[in-house]
C-alpha cells in the first residue's frame, strides 16, 4: 500500500520523531549509568512509556550493558577497596585504617546495595580498631610512667570525667 506524498512525510516524520526520542532517553542512561538509582528510574520510567517491539529491544540491551557497566564498577571497586582491607585488617596500622576511612568517605553511586553493607560493616571493624589502638595506647605510655606521672595522670584524667 502507497500513501500519498505527504502522508509518507509525515510518517517519516513520526518515526525520526520516535527514533530521536530513543536516542535521547538511550543518552540519559548512558549518562546516568555510574548513578545506579537514577539509572533504574530512568530506565523503568521509559520501559513504562514504550510500546513497541523495535524500542523496547533498543532499551533492553542499553539497559543490559548499563547494569553490566555499574557491576564491572562495583566489582573492581569492591575488589581496589574492601576485599584487601578484610582480608588484612589485623595487620594494618593506624595510619593505614585512617587512610582507608579517607579514601573511603564518598561512596559511588554505582555501588551495589551488598557492596554498600560490606562496607558499613568494614567501617565498623576499622572505626573499632582505631579505638581500641587509642586506649591502648595510651595504657602503654601510662604503663612506662614513674609513680608520680602516673598518680598527676590519673589526677588529670579524674578532672577530666567530672
Amino acid at each position: 500500500m502507497y500513501l500519498p506524498v505527504q502522508e509518507d512525510e509525515i510518517e517519516l516524520k513520526n518515526i525520526l520523531d520516535k527514533i530521536n526520542s530513543v536516542l535521547s532517553e538511550l543518552k540519559q542512561l548512558e549518562l546516568s549509568r555510574d548513578n545506579r538509582a537514577k539509572f533504574e528510574s530512568i530506565a523503568k520510567e521509559f520501559k513504562d512509556r514504550t510500546n513497541n517491539e523495535f524500542t523496547e529491544r533498543l532499551l533492553d540491551k542499553a539497559i543490559e550493558e548499563g547494569i553490566n557497566h555499574m557491576d564491572i564498577a562495583d566489582a573492581k571497586w569492591v575488589e581496589n577497596n574492601i576485599s584487601y582491607i578484610k582480608e588484612n585488617i589485623a595487620q594494618l596500622s593506624i595510619e593505614d585504617c585512617e587512610t582507608w576511612r579517607v579514601k573511603t568517605r564518598d561512596i559511588p553511586l554505582y555501588l551495589k546495595d551488598e557492596s554498600i553493607e560490606l562496607l558499613k560493616n568494614i567501617n565498623l571493624m576499622i572505626n573499632d580498631k582505631i579505638k581500641n589502638s587509642k586506649v591502648d595506647g595510651i595504657i602503654s605510655i601510662f604503663k612506662e610512667l614513674d609513680e608520680d606521672e602516673k598518680e598527676r595522670c590519673l589526677r588529670l584524667l579524674h578532672q577530666y570525667l567530672q
